[in-house]
């Protein structure tokens, strides 16, 4: 929040910046996941502000909130008029807008993030079921799994937005293979691939 950030600039210039290893902060997102740029951006202004702009950012609490955006979670709801949960999301745009938070997270230079729920908590979705005794990963916690696979060791090529609102990020991964991520910002569509992308399994 915006108090947070002036809290945190004044702690850094009085010298709390000299007795930190990293910067953390909360980030929570809702399908519209872009919102997580915004607060990485101003972060990462007030850490250069204080020198500290090489130190590694943490987003040590976050998860899919409607309440950060509830317009974009009622879009996705068939129906819905005032308010959803993000538990009543779909289980394709869960997976999706996870795997989008970790991607430009991932890109903003966060290099850690903790998810965050707790039982009985009416909206951010559960990576594990409670009612099974923990044992089961829900539809939410498969996607965390796989996207931190796709990340964890990798290195980005290269990342950008076409004109018609895919974003496509290429990546290297920790085998040392090419392999790309897109999403559309404008809904389903179809998307051709270039011929000089390897054929590979989608997901």
């Amino acid at each position: 929040t915006g108090s947070g950030l002036q809290w945190l600039n004044n702690f850094f210039a009085q010298g709390g910046k000299n007795y930190i290893d990293i910067v953390a902060f909360h980030g929570y997102f809702a399908v519209d996941t872009d919102g997580l740029l915004t607060g990485i951006s101003n972060l990462r202004q007030v850490m250069k502000n204080n020198g500290l702009e090489n130190m590694p950012i943490w987003n040590t609490e976050g998860g899919l909130s409607c309440t950060i955006n509830m317009p974009s979670c009622v879009a996705e709801v068939s129906g819905a008029t005032g308010t959803v949960l993000a538990r009543d999301l779909p289980a394709s745009v869960q997976r999706g807008t996870i795997a989008r938070a970790f991607a430009f997270m991932w890109t903003n230079g966060v290099s850690n993030f903790n998810y965050y729920t707790m039982e009985g908590t009416t909206d951010t979705p559960p990576l594990v079921d409670s009612s099974n005794g923990f044992d089961t990963t829900t539809n939410l916690g498969t996607a965390y799994y796989n996207s931190s696979r796709w990340i964890v060791g990798s290195s980005l090529s290269d990342a950008y937005l076409t004109p018609e609102g895919i974003y496509v990020f290429k990546i290297k991964t920790s085998a040392n293979k090419p392999a790309y991520m897109i999403w559309s910002t404008k809904g389903t569509l179809k998307v051709r691939t270039p011929t000089s992308w390897p054929s590979a399994a989608s997901r």
